[in-house]
């Protein structure tokens, strides 16, 4: 092997440990690369109102459940009125207020996710929460649970007489 060669293994054995080091970034630093950070759907009935993300000690996946669960409980309260939901601030941190409590806090994370400021996806996410809410209420009301019932009895009275002519099709043949 010559010189040069030899020169040029040992630069790329040298890479081949140096450049993986690097690239996971500081020793010790506790820091998430970007990438590696899951951005979660809150969901109320199947329905994305907006995503979040999480941290190392508070994960998306319950972060996500977790405003979702103050989503419907503040939908099942027919005494509250969606446009009293508002954007406040606690300790700092831009949120969606029902009064004093919190419904979803605004983290920079959040805002550097969504290429947004903190307040401008604040009042992102309280249009959604109010548009939740509203729909979570308009699949339960009376007239939409009426509705409801008449398709089921007619999907039922189309099986009835689908079944009613494939036994009057095996009788015909049976005779015949």
């Amino acid at each position: 092997m010559t010189r040069t060669m030899r020169v040029w293994v040992l630069a790329l054995v040298a890479a081949a440990v140096v450049l993986p080091a690097a690239a996971q970034g500081p020793a010790g630093s506790g820091e998430v690369p970007d990438a590696e950070v899951p951005s979660v759907p809150v969901e109320v009935d199947g329905k994305a109102l907006f995503s979040v993300r999480g941290s190392a000690s508070y994960p998306a996946e319950k972060r996500a459940e977790a405003i979702a669960a103050r989503v419907v409980a503040l939908a099942r309260d027919r005494a509250l009125d969606p446009g009293t939901l508002a954007v406040g601030e606690i300790q700092g941190i831009p949120a969606v207020l029902a009064g004093e409590r919190r419904i979803v806090a605004v983290f920079a994370a959040d805002a550097e996710h969504e290429s947004m400021s903190q307040a401008e996806l604040a009042a992102t996410y309280l249009t959604s929460i109010r548009e939740g809410i509203l729909a979570y209420r308009a699949e339960r009301s009376p007239e939409a649970v009426l509705h409801g019932l008449y398709r089921a009895a007619a999907a039922s009275g189309v099986l009835a007489a689908a079944l009613l002519v494939l036994w009057w099709l095996r009788r015909r043949v049976d005779q015949g």
